[in-house]
């Protein structure tokens, strides 16, 4: 079970749930939804077992923060790896001001085709800076108007 765990990315407790809850065959369908591909066709996609393992684990990572933070995801595994790749800056990716991320434009909106795009860590700070300042004129303008007519009364 753990050589199973290692190969798909998987716990030894969560290979065990597969395993008895339907066999390899539910195992093969769950990996499909996960990650919008067979293991065949991610094996295909990229050769590398490292670097496609450490692929499939940044894909789950982002999309289970996308989750967590309630933004939608609808981006498959090869269309997500294909943006990457697009870019050239798979390898030079991280957390870092100079290092590269996916984005979403304008922060708004699914993570989805039409809508992504890579650029540093410091340009989408900067993006989300600007929209966030553009938010807060907005508001502030409304609580003026608001205001105005509450203080008629």
């Amino acid at each position: 079970m753990i050589h199973l765990g290692a190969r798909f990315s998987l716990t030894r407790q969560r290979v065990h749930q597969i395993i008895f809850s339907g066999g390899a065959e539910t195992a093969g369908r769950q990996h499909i939804n996960i990650f919008g591909a067979s293991e065949k066709e991610l094996l295909a996609l990229i050769p590398d077992d490292d670097i496609r393992n450490k692929a499939k684990s940044v894909y789950a990572k982002q999309r289970n923060t996308a989750g967590w933070r309630k933004i939608a995801w609808e981006i498959t595994f090869p269309a997500w790896w294909s943006i990457w790749c697009a870019s050239g800056k798979w390898g030079e990716r991280g957390k870092l001001k100079h290092q590269f991320c996916m984005c979403r434009i304008g922060d708004a909106g699914a993570y989805k085709l039409g809508n992504v795009f890579i650029a540093t860590m410091d340009e989408n700070r900067k993006d989300y800076s600007r929209r966030a300042k553009e938010d807060w004129g907005a508001i502030r303008r409304w609580t003026q108007k608001l205001a105005a007519k509450l203080s008629s009364y």
